[in-house]
């Protein structure tokens, strides 16, 4: 299980780069995302995979992470 996904890893999913780029925008533009100051800790164009799974839950079972 990876801990944080960037688009590539989202692409791996069946996604164009463009809908990657779309995704990885929405999560990072989410309360929860600001709200945690990840963007001070990680690089901007990867996300937890917990956020992921949590603004795009039917992909629980595809990203393999647990709640």
């Amino acid at each position: 299980m990876k801990v944080l996904l960037g688009y590539k890893d989202i692409m791996a999913l069946g996604f164009s780069k463009k809908t990657a780029y779309k995704m990885l925008n929405l999560i990072c533009e989410s309360e929860d995302y600001k709200k945690s100051n990840l963007a001070k800790v990680i690089d901007s164009k990867k996300v937890p995979t917990k956020l992921f799974v949590k603004m795009f839950p039917e992909f629980k079972e595809v990203v393999g992470c647990e709640k």
